[in-house]
């Protein structure tokens, strides 16, 4: 199985990892993570719960419809390496679109030292160059400031608001939805890998007008109150 070396971080796929050493991090992490993720029943932090999700992860990495990988930061004097995230590839769509959607979460503790944009990066490459997709997209809350600087760095760009909100939480959340894909000279003369401003919301305009309305859309999002 592939992993993506940079600096000190790791991608492997999820299920290669000790289950002990998954249910940690979700322990650890479970109060930070309560207003990003869906209500977990108390069997989501237990080995056993843990157990069947790898197994799904598994099956669906074999199947080509969902990608899990641990985000693991690189050990010391050769040192085993440590799950610190998790990342997914996931909603993978074949035919015409070729597309996913992406998760992520850096454990609490690590957050701010670029693990994330390193990860992402990693993930962008595999969609592109190992699953042979030509985008992927993100749904950010418009609060998580975050997790949009860390798309921002890897390229993706603002699209807009989607007409309608989220409940999967359990109340409405509206998210920012974000993409990035390869260019169609990637697909056709097999050049290196590019990330290209999707902008359907301002097809209208010229390519440089549509940069200059994305990165007013994307400082406005900065400034704004929380609208979740």
């Amino acid at each position: 199985m592939p992993t993506f070396p940079a600096n000190d971080v790791l991608l492997r796929p999820l299920f290669e990892v000790p289950v002990d050493e998954v249910v940690r991090l979700y322990i650890d992490n479970r109060t930070f993570l309560k207003p990003f993720e869906p209500p977990r029943p108390d069997a989501y932090f237990t080995r056993g719960g843990q157990r069947e999700l790898l197994d799904t992860a598994e099956r669906l990495w074999q199947g080509g419809s969902a990608y899990t990988f641990a985000i693991c930061r690189r050990a010391e004097n050769d040192q085993p390496s440590s799950m610190v995230g998790r990342l997914t590839l996931s909603n993978i769509v074949r035919g015409a679109w070729h597309s996913c959607t992406v998760g992520y979460f850096v454990s609490q503790r690590c957050n701010g030292q670029g693990i994330a944009t390193q990860a992402l990066s990693h993930a962008v490459d595999f969609a592109f160059q190992t699953a042979e997709l030509h985008r992927v997209q993100a749904a950010i809350m418009p609060r998580n400031k975050a997790s949009i600087r860390v798309v921002e760095k890897v390229g993706f760009h603002c699209e807009g608001w989607p007409n309608t909100t989220s409940t999967s939480m359990g109340f409405g959340r509206t998210t920012l939805s974000t993409a990035s894909r390869r260019s169609c000279g990637h697909l056709a003369a097999g050049t290196n890998d590019q990330v290209t401003a999707t902008a359907t919301s301002f097809s209208g305009f010229s390519e440089r007008d549509r940069g200059r309305l994305m990165q007013t859309a994307l400082r406005a999002l900065r400034a704004s109150p929380s609208r979740g």
